[in-house]
């Protein structure tokens, strides 16, 4: 079972989604509509998704169609996505290069820090 938490940080202009436990598409899809709603409410423009306690379990195909998802929902390639997760899962990897061939902007890490300073350095 998944839980998810979405708070804004106004001191950077960031949206933080904290992703505990196991996921599906399905709880994705949720956690990024009430990304959604930060965005529109904010108008901020750089995420992150905090995944370093969770565990996705997503198929390949929903892997390829998150981006696609994810714009569907009505995050805008504009944002600034940094992703921070635990080296275990190969997933977020892939999604990283699927989500940058789909024209958005996505990196993924390993540390909180590193990815706070990549939103950071970014306009």
């Amino acid at each position: 079972m998944s839980n998810y938490l979405v708070t804004t940080e106004p001191h950077d202009e960031t949206i933080y989604v904290k992703m505990l436990g196991e996921f599906d598409a399905k709880t994705l899809s949720e956690s990024t509509a009430s990304l959604v709603e930060e965005l529109n409410r904010t108008s901020y423009r750089k995420i992150l998704l905090d995944h370093s306690e969770a565990t996705p379990l997503l198929s390949v195909l929903e892997q390829h169609e998150r981006p696609e998802v994810a714009e569907k929902i009505g995050v805008q390639r504009e944002c600034l996505v940094a992703i921070v997760y635990r080296k275990d899962h190969e997933t977020y990897e892939f999604i990283e290069t699927v989500a940058r061939n789909k024209g958005f902007s996505v990196k993924i890490f390993t540390s909180t820090e590193e990815a706070v300073s990549w939103l950071r350095d970014r306009k």
